[in-house]
C-alpha cells in the first residue's frame, strides 16, 4: 500500500481539479443558458465519477489515521467507493438511458454502452479490492473513474459524442 500512497494523493488532487473545471464551465457558460438534458446527464457524471475518486480516497486516508492495517484500510475503501457508485451512478444511469431517447439528445448509443461498460469494470474491480484487498484494484477504479472524467469533460465542451 505504501507504494500506492503517492498515486493515491495524485488521484484525489485530480479529481477535485476535474469538479473545479467543471463547476468554473458550468459558471462561465451563464446563468442563462439553458442546458440541455445530456449536457446536465453529462455534468452530474461528472461529478458522480469524481466523488467517487474523493470518497474512496478519503475513506481510505482516514482508515490509515485511524491506525487500521492495510488490508482493512482497503476494503474500506472500497465498500465505501462501492456503495457511492451503486446509489449514485446507478440512477446515473437509467436517467442516462431516458435522455438518449429524448429527442434533444447528443448521445449516441455507443457511448451510452461505453458508460455502463466502464461503471461495471469499476463495480468488478471494487468487488475485487473488497474481497482480496491489494491497492491495484483500487488505482485501476480510480483511475478509470477520472478518465472517464476527462471524457465527459471533452464532451461536455464541444457538445460532441
Amino acid at each position: 500500500m505504501h507504494e500506492y500512497q503517492e498515486f493515491f494523493y495524485l488521484l484525489t488532487e485530480l479529481a477535485v481539479v476535474l469538479i473545479g473545471f467543471a463547476g468554473v464551465t458550468a459558471a462561465f457558460a451563464g446563468r442563462d443558458r439553458v442546458y440541455l438534458a445530456t449536457e446536465r446527464n453529462r455534468m452530474e457524471g461528472l461529478f458522480i465519477q469524481a466523488l467517487i475518486v474523493l470518497f474512496g480516497t478519503f475513506s481510505l486516508y482516514c482508515a490509515q489515521v485511524a491506525e487500521l492495517d492495510i488490508a482493512t484500510s482497503i476494503r474500506c475503501a472500497a465498500i465505501v467507493s462501492l456503495l457511492f457508485l451503486f446509489t449514485a451512478a446507478g440512477p446515473g444511469i437509467s436517467r442516462t438511458l431516458k435522455v438518449t431517447k429524448d429527442q434533444d439528445s447528443s448521445s449516441e448509443s455507443w457511448s451510452v454502452l461505453v458508460a455502463i461498460l466502464l461503471v461495471i469494470v469499476e463495480a468488478a474491480l471494487f468487488c475485487y479490492a473488497a474481497i482480496y484487498p491489494t491497492a491495484w484494484p483500487l488505482a485501476i477504479a480510480y483511475s478509470i473513474a477520472l478518465l472517464f472524467c476527462v471524457w465527459l469533460f471533452f464532451r461536455l465542451l464541444t457538445r460532441r459524442n
